[in-house]
This record gives structure tokens, sequence and C-alpha cells, in this order.
């Protein structure tokens, strides 16, 4: 392998790594928004995504709070976001479809998501379409959810 593929397959494996930090922690070593790539971008949206999502279907809160912006996180408490979610319906599974990353701070994402819902009438589960907003700050991306 050549020095730059050599680079450019560590810079990849370091960008993977870094959407797979602990739940609201920030790593003073995560990325440079300046070194990532669209495609690269769009691969460490993807990725988080799908974590932040895992994390509500198996009904973990605080740890999907993790990837709400830093923001968000200052004006609200996990226990507040975790009062955000009803009992009407539970998820069933998540797959992000999509990422398109419109400007180098800010990804759309549309995520499939699988649900069951809890009324007289719903006996089999239905496949809604999610659309998020992903930010990048701090080096990283995070889930925008509105205060």
């Amino acid at each position: 392998m050549s020095c730059r593929g050599l680079l450019v397959a560590t810079a990849l494996a370091a960008s993977l790594l870094a959407g797979c930090a602990v739940p609201g922690a920030v790593s003073s070593s995560a990325p440079a928004a300046a070194v990532l790539t669209p495609a690269k971008a769009e691969d460490a949206v993807r990725v988080r995504a799908q974590q932040r999502w895992d994390w509500l279907v198996t009904g973990k809160y605080e740890d999907a709070y993790g990837y709400t912006t830093p923001a968000f996180r200052g004006l609200n408490t996990a226990q507040s976001y975790r009062s955000r979610f009803g009992t009407g319906a539970s998820w069933m599974g998540a797959r992000v479809q999509s990422v398109e990353c419109t400007t180098p701070e800010r990804c759309t994402v549309q995520v499939a998501v699988d649900t069951r819902v809890v009324a007289r009438g719903f006996r089999e589960p239905i496949t809604t379409s999610v659309v998020e907003t992903w930010l990048l700050e701090e080096g990283q991306w995070w889930y925008h959810q509105t205060p």
C-alpha cells in the first residue's frame, strides 16, 4: 500500500472510530471539520444516526440523549429528554435509508422506523419515514433536537 493509501485508510478509520465514541463524550482528538469530505461526513453521520436509533429502539434513552447537540444537552436533562417519548407505540427497528450533507456542517438523514402501535385496529407493525438533521459541532456530528 502506498503512503497516500495508508494515510487515507488511517484517516477513514479515525473518523469511524470518532463516531463510536462514548455517547455524550467529546474527544479533543476528533477530526476537524475541514478534514471531512462529503462522503466521509455522510459515512460518519450514517454510523452515529444508526447508533442513536439502536439506543432508542432498545429503550436506552440516556444513551440516545448523548447524541443530541451540546446546546440541547445544556438546556435539557436526560430525564426531560426521556419524558418526550410516550407509551402509545413501541419501536421494533430502525434503518438509516439515506444521508445527504447539504453543507460541510449539516446533513439530512432519512430513517425507516418500524413501529408497533398500541391501539385497537393496529395488528401489524407499520413503517414510517423520519427525517432528521445532524450538525457538525466541536468536531463531532450531533442530532439536532428541537429544545
